[in-house]
């Protein structure tokens, strides 16, 4: 899988310029955005890690995330992508 090189390093400075650090939750990506910032120049100094998880069940009980949010959404969503 290729990534925008620009925008990776455009990213790279913005963690570098300041004291933030970051983890992500994915489902749909399944990891892309993982392999993506770990593939960073930094990253070891901003990424802390990630998790994939996929099937609700899994994120219901990893994530803590409500059923209803799933079924409402089928995962989908703005409001669960905020949860992740």
């Amino acid at each position: 899988m290729e990534f925008n090189k620009i925008l990776l390093e455009q990213i790279n400075e913005e963690f570098m310029s300041c004291d933030q650090t970051i983890s992500l939750a994915e489902s749909v990506t399944a990891g892309a955005m993982q392999l993506a910032f770990s593939e960073m120049t930094n990253s070891k100094l901003f990424y802390k890690g990630g998790i994939t998880v996929h099937s609700p069940d899994k994120i219901v009980k990893l994530l803590k995330v409500e059923t209803s949010e799933i079924k409402n959404s089928n995962c989908v969503s703005s409001l669960f992508a905020d949860k992740l």
